[in-house]
């Protein structure tokens, strides 16, 4: 079974589990984490060995238009995509971006 690594950068559970039911209803299994937006830190290595560890075959990262607009959080999300294509190579990496609400 394949496995997607989600990562959100809110902390928004209905959003996740809507996700992660569609992905399952397409027989992929879904592992992940909330950001923490700490890149001085190095918090997104934390994430990024864990997405090893599950042996993840690609990388979702599910984006909120108000965290995305952080440069830290650019800037962490970088390290991590860098980070990654040096640890795996050809790694798929995909983002999701929610709609604003219709007018």
């Amino acid at each position: 079974m394949k496995t997607v690594w989600i990562t959100a950068l809110k902390e928004d559970q209905p959003r996740v589990a809507a996700v992660t039911a569609v992905l399952k209803r397409y027989g992929l299994q879904c592992k992940g984490h909330f950001w923490v937006d700490q890149p001085d830190k190095m918090a997104w290595r934390v994430a990024m060995e864990a997405l090893l560890e599950a042996k993840a075959d690609a990388w979702l990262v599910l984006v909120d238009g108000d965290e995305i607009k952080k440069p830290s959080v650019r800037y962490g999300l970088s390290l991590m995509a860098a980070a990654l294509r040096s640890a795996r190579g050809g790694f798929p990496m995909l983002t999701l971006w929610n709609s604003p609400p219709a007018a």
